[in-house]
């Protein structure tokens, strides 16, 4: 049996550092193979939660989508759901940039195996890139502050 992952070892989440004005944009990529870029703005920070506004670019035309309210977790964990499976520390290439990410392993209600490499310095969630079933599901772009 694998060994239940210790609370404590999860490691801080960089939502809770959100602040009105940083952004992210990325590219999410459907299992279908078709790319979308979308632009996340935090518009609100409450004591509880992070409520960010998105646009998504498909193709020429942008969709002005429904805000997202988020958590303001203080620490990173799987979405609801989901089955912890550990975490790690690995270093990751994006553009030019490279980043020193947490890593959160966990596996979804079917049982595939979810990833999510997570970096304070990048604003918003700190999410640099998600994987599913070691497919890039997202991947940070460009990111900055209004």
């Amino acid at each position: 049996p694998k060994p239940e992952p210790k609370a404590d070892a999860a490691p801080p989440h960089p939502v809770y550092d959100a602040k009105v004005g940083e952004w992210i944009r990325v590219r999410r990529t459907a299992p279908t193979g078709q790319s979308v870029e979308m632009v996340l703005t935090v518009t609100e920070v409450t004591e509880d939660t992070v409520v960010l506004s998105q646009l998504l670019h498909i193709g020429e035309r942008e969709i002005q989508g429904p805000d997202i309210n988020r958590p303001r977790d203080k620490t990173l964990t799987p979405p609801e759901n989901y089955e912890l499976v550990g975490y790690d520390r690995e270093k990751v290439t994006v553009g030019e940039r490279e980043f020193d990410c947490h890593v959160m392993t966990a596996t979804d209600p079917s049982g595939v195996e979810m990833k999510w490499w997570v970096c304070h310095d990048v604003p918003v969630n700190g999410y640099v890139k998600v994987e599913r079933d070691g497919k890039p599901m997202m991947e940070l772009v460009e990111w900055g502050t209004e």
